[in-house]
């Protein structure tokens, strides 16, 4: 259990919202007040007032804040002056969520749509219309936009046309938060579960589970995922295995709202308070193992290949040097080779550069910490599995792997048994 190193108060009511602005946290409540605070001393160096109901969302876009409220309006705020410069009128019901995408405001409402406006004139530019319920949260994800609804779904917009090109299916209730972590999407729902999802494919890759009430809400630490919850408290969960690493208490009432400032996060409670955590630094992953020098030689690696620069002659002679590996010693072959060889399993792959640049279980990108890409069984543009060189080689270990067909491709062309 980690407690809270400092507390803030300030705000008559729940706090519902919070965001970092620079070195600053912006906050909103339900006594219809938009906060700044200052992060480092905690004290609250300006009190935003103009909205008529409670204020559910607040983001940063440039230098400006933006916040949405129950009074069915968006505002947008000066942040140096606490100036009121716009009001965007639109939504016909309470407005939930919002962020910021390029140079443009996103909004979500009970009202059941997105809206996308032109932050520089305040004017309404698209309608996102396909949930059939209230939206409750909204995020930016590359150029796509990412929604969650009362209707249980995710949906991800392209934002330049307003199109829906995938509906996220599996919680099974609300879905009441989301934020994007690297290449993935991360929700937290009704249903007391958060849900890590593959974005290009739309598919859950894990389930988080330790909640006793609903999430509400969730953000990047690092590479933690942190969570606020009914049940009052706060988790941090390593993203990579999906594990609850710390539970943090001490708000007395729900976890509205969180975000990350730097090396602490920030908290917003029902109990009418902002809390900053400072989490213990965490361990240094263990260092990948060096490739044998008795591996056999190859060219020098590129963090992807792109089967295009090869010729057939060259791949094949290269796969054919692998044929005489010692059942069980995957660990030492070069991962050049490696890259080379899961590229070769399917004469489909093309275009691996294309394809999100994440390993698909520890979701760490590909490449870090010295790793480099293993690519299997690709198929078409979006159905394919990327890994780093040290869950192959954790899987090889094992003799397991979450996915049958890579476990058959590795096993068949190394002759692993």
């Amino acid at each position: 259990m980690t407690q809270a190193t400092r507390v803030w108060k300030g705000h008559t009511d729940f706090v519902r919202c919070a965001c970092a602005i620079g070195d600053a946290i912006v906050s909103g409540s339900s006594d219809m007040t938009v906060r700044i605070w200052n992060a480092t001393s905690g004290t609250c160096d300006r009190t935003l007032n103009g909205h008529t109901g409670s204020v559910y969302c607040v983001c940063a876009i440039g230098d400006a804040i933006v916040s949405g409220s129950h009074d069915k309006t968006l505002r947008i705020w000066n942040a140096m002056t606490g100036t009121c410069d716009r009001t965007l009128n639109g939504h016909t019901d309470s407005v939930n969520c919002v962020c910021a995408i390029g140079d443009a405001i996103v909004s979500g409402s009970w009202d059941t749509t997105v809206r996308i406006w032109n932050a520089a004139t305040g004017t309404l530019t698209r309608t996102l219309e396909g949930h059939t319920g209230s939206v409750f949260c909204v995020c930016a994800h590359g150029d796509k936009i990412v929604s969650g609804s009362r209707d249980s779904t995710l949906r991800i917009w392209k934002a330049t046309t307003g199109t829906c090109v995938r509906t996220l299916t599996g919680h099974t209730d609300w879905v009441t938060c989301v934020c994007a972590h690297g290449g993935k999407i991360v929700s937290g729902s009704d249903d007391n579960t958060l849900r890590v999802w593959n974005a290009t494919k739309g598919t859950c890759v894990r389930t988080l589970t330790g909640h006793t009430d609903s999430v509400y809400c969730v953000c990047v630490y690092g590479d933690k995922i942190v969570s606020g919850s009914d049940d009052n408290t706060l988790r941090v969960w390593n993203a990579a295995t999906g594990t609850c690493v710390r539970t943090l208490e001490g708000n007395t009432d729900i976890v509205w709202c969180v975000c990350a400032i730097g090396d602490a996060i920030v908290s917003g409670s029902a109990d009418n308070t902002l809390r900053v955590w400072t989490l213990p630094s965490v361990p240094p992953r263990k260092k990948r193992k060096q490739p044998s020098t008795s591996a056999p030689a190859c060219a020098a690696p590129s963090p992807l290949i792109d089967i295009s620069t090869q010729t057939e002659t060259t791949l094949l002679q290269q796969i054919q040097n692998l044929q005489e590996v010692p059942s069980g010693q995957l660990e030492t072959i070069s991962v050049p080779v490696l890259e080379i060889l899961a590229s070769k399993l399917k004469d489909a792959i093309q275009n691996v550069n294309e394809l999100e640049n994440q390993c698909s279980i520890c979701l760490d990108p590909v490449g870090s910490n010295g790793g480099s890409a293993v690519v299997l069984h690709k198929n078409n543009a979006t159905d394919a599995h990327r890994f780093c060189y040290e869950c192959i080689t954790g899987w090889q270990k094992r003799g397991e792997t979450t996915c049958p067909r890579c476990r058959m491709d590795i096993q068949n062309v190394l002759k692993v048994t």
